[in-house]
């Protein structure tokens, strides 16, 4: 830990000789404006200006992440602090075996949602039960590209029985139809059907489909009925909102609130450091970043921070034998020789100082099943010994200058992908040199340019793939057979290598028919059971976000890695100055 540590304070010394504010201390409430009461604005950084603020972008290409959309935007539901789903837009949630959520024979189902009373855009018009039924024909038209994506592909129809009651009809069995929270394309959770305004989408839907998705009214001109709604934008530099009186849930306790967008998590660290933000989101902020403000604050009080798991990495392998070179891996020892030559610790004190959390599944720790899971699956810890008895065991043996040898007695040598940035290419290095030290003889390459975007170039890699996905059940279903790409899919599902196990497509398909919360937990379990016996994939960690809990702002509240740290902003008070 030397080397990380000094790395740390020699960053703390450069960004508080750098802060905007340098020249003096910094104020040790750590209070952006000076002013006191409900003239302060609550200033929140994020990495990328949004391309939509939607609830639920139109397009699966939409880089949207949680709290840009949880400031504007409010759904039927909202995933709590806890990641539990409370009534947001519904007076209550459908429950199984009730008039609200109707099983039928074959399969199909109905979910039926009563409104509050009362509810309005941030225009002042009212948010009915048809603002929602728009929303659907929207996310199911085809061109837009949100079709068939889960829960609109699960659906028949929206409808509204009256301005405060709507029906969502069912093609099949949804375990999330009682909430519709879920994960997002872009990897975050988020409401997965937020309604539309119909008074001002519906006749450019009608009229010009093709420019429908580049209205302004998906940035400068949004109306949603979250929070906050818009007051200013400023392309390039920051969004600025003021709380909406008529918010579902009460008017917000902070008057203002300003969202800045910065690409330079250093800039951002140097405005947390001086004083000039209250909060990073959206991985504004890196490790290194966190545990510099860690430290800062400690010294004065100023805020706490934590580490919680977000996105989920892997180990991906190619498993169709017209592209595997070499073919060893498709032998599930090797692939697990493999799997106990990786040396996670390392991988975490490198690329995340020792604040990462490494995995055996995509699965949370902090799901209800996670007990149960944790017993039933194959873990591979990092032993060089078991790599030589797994190899051994499927017929390989090292040559003179000890690596593995293939059939031909030639040296096999296999190659670790992926897309390209630093800390990606910080992993395959790690990943690699701890092979080539067992004798595993192992290229490093990556994805660049317009390869990212290249379905099939991303989907017949030689050897292994690290890349990441969302956590959880999502993650899981993506490994099912029929979401390999291919060219029969024009190469653009998600399961690259080309996994497939009859009992494990039987899991997971179980796992999303299932309704009961129990049993749906069971099959996941039973379903990782299947694919980590066999190696399948290899699990990596989770990637660690930083969460910022400052000493002037009073009410945040998250302890699960699901939720967003704005999930309850409109309960968020500044501290006394």
């Amino acid at each position: 830990m030397k080397g990380p540590r000094f790395l740390i304070s020699a960053l703390l010394m450069v960004l508080a000789a750098c802060a905007p504010n340098a020249g003096g201390s910094a104020p040790k409430d750590g209070k952006v404006d000076r002013d006191s009461g409900d003239n302060r604005t609550l200033v929140l950084i994020t990495r990328t200006e949004p391309e939509t603020l939607a609830g639920t972008p139109i397009t699966t290409l939409t880089a949207s992440t949680g709290s840009k959309r949880r400031l504007f935007n409010a759904a039927l539901s909202l995933l709590d602090g806890d990641g539990r789903a409370q009534p947001y837009l519904a007076e209550s949630l459908p429950q199984l075996g009730t008039d609200d959520w109707r099983v039928y024979a074959d399969g199909q189902m109905d979910t039926t949602y009563h409104l509050r009373a009362g509810l309005l855009w941030h225009d002042g018009q009212p948010l009915t039960a048809e603002d929602f039924a728009f929303a659907w024909r929207v996310y199911a038209t085809p061109e837009l590209g949100r079709s068939h994506s889960e829960p609109i592909s699960s659906m028949s129809g929206v409808e509204a029985l009256d301005d405060r009651t709507l029906v969502v009809h069912w093609l099949q069995p949804y375990p999330d139809a009682g909430v519709l929270q879920g994960v997002q394309a872009s990897g975050n959770s988020g409401p997965s059907f937020a309604p539309l305004p119909k008074h001002i989408l519906a006749s450019a839907y009608e009229q010009q489909l093709d420019t429908f998705a580049t209205l302004p009214f998906w940035t400068v001109q949004y109306v949603g009925a979250g929070p906050y709604r818009v007051d200013r934008w400023e392309p390039g530099a920051f969004v600025d909102g003021v709380a909406f009186d008529e918010h579902a849930l009460g008017r917000p306790k902070i008057e203002r609130v300003q969202l800045r967008f910065s690409a330079d998590s250093n800039v951002v660290l140097a405005a947390m450091l001086a004083g000039e933000a209250h909060l990073p989101v959206d991985d504004s902020i890196r490790i290194e970043g966190g545990l510099v403000l860690k430290q800062a604050w400690a010294a004065r009080n100023a805020g706490a921070i934590e580490f919680l798991p977000r996105d989920y990495r892997f180990i991906d392998f190619q498993y169709r034998p017209e592209y595997a070179r070499p073919k060893a891996h498709l032998d599930v020892r090797v692939r697990q020789a493999i799997a106990r030559g990786i040396d996670k610790e390392t991988i975490n004190e490198t690329l995340f100082h020792g604040v990462g959390i490494p995995t055996d599944t995509m699965i949370y720790p902090t799901a209800d099943y996670f007990p149960a899971l944790d017993a039933a699956v194959t873990k591979y810890a990092f032993d060089p010994r078991q790599t030589e008895r797994l190899m051994a065991e499927a017929g390989y043996g090292k040559g003179q200058d000890g690596f593995y040898l293939d059939e031909t007695g030639s040296r096999m040598t296999f190659e670790i992908t992926g897309t390209q940035s630093p800390q990606n290419a910080s992993e395959r290095s790690i990943l690699a040199d701890g092979w080539r030290k067992l004798g595993l003889d192992t290229d490093e390459a990556e994805f660049a340019g317009q390869e990212i975007r290249d379905g099939q170039r991303l989907a017949t890699f030689r050897s292994m793939y690290s890349t990441g996905s969302s956590a959880g059940i999502p993650s899981l279903i993506r490994l099912q057979s029929d979401n390999i790409s291919g060219p029969e899919n024009r190469w653009t599902r998600s399961n690259r290598g080309g996994w497939s196990d009859p009992d494990y497509d039987r899991m997971a398909t179980a796992v999303q028919s299932t309704l009961d919360r129990a049993e749906q937990g069971q099959r996941v379990v039973e379903a990782l059971r299947i694919l980590t016996a066999q190696a399948g994939i290899i699990s990596l960690y989770f990637n660690p976000t930083v969460v910022v809990f400052p000493a002037t702002i009073r009410g945040m509240r998250i302890r699960a890695p699901e939720s967003e740290p704005t999930w309850n902003v409109a309960d968020w008070e500044f501290a006394a100055p």
